[in-house]
């Protein structure tokens, strides 16, 4: 059994939560690599139009700007970072999914309305790093 001082401890907690909150970021910078350069491919293969296509990207940003604030808030609340994360991550899970399964390009348009709402947990993890960091940090 380790005997750890409790700012060991800390220290050991803080770089884990960072770890977890770059982790985070990088699978949806990933996602972004993966999803722009095949949607137009994938959407044509249904007959989507370029309108539509711009509607599909643009569904992400839409979704994650309503729900970023929400998820925010929920974290002033709660201060409960692993369970906004983890809830999100379902709706990430899920849209994706969808896009994956899409029988037409409305699926397709809606897998990205519900990934975006994930992605809107960046706010509480950016509400984490603000409440946790010094302003030396």
């Amino acid at each position: 059994m380790c005997r750890c001082d409790s700012a060991t401890v800390q220290k050991w907690k803080k770089r884990a939560r960072n770890f977890a909150m770059a982790c985070f970021f990088l699978v949806g910078g990933i996602e972004y690599s993966v999803i722009f350069p095949t949607m137009w491919d994938y959407m044509q293969s249904f007959g989507g139009k370029a309108w539509l296509y711009g509607l599909c990207l643009s569904a992400f940003s839409i979704s994650n700007f309503f729900t970023g604030p929400l998820y925010g808030l929920v974290f002033d609340r709660t201060h409960k970072t692993l369970f906004i994360v983890l809830f999100a991550n379902l709706f990430e899970i899920g849209g994706n999914f969808m896009y994956f399964a899409a029988k037409s390009k409305y699926m397709i348009l809606g897998s990205r309305f519900i990934v975006g709402m994930g992605a809107g947990a960046g706010a509480a993890i950016f509400g984490e790093l603000a409440r946790t960091s010094t302003n030396k940090e």
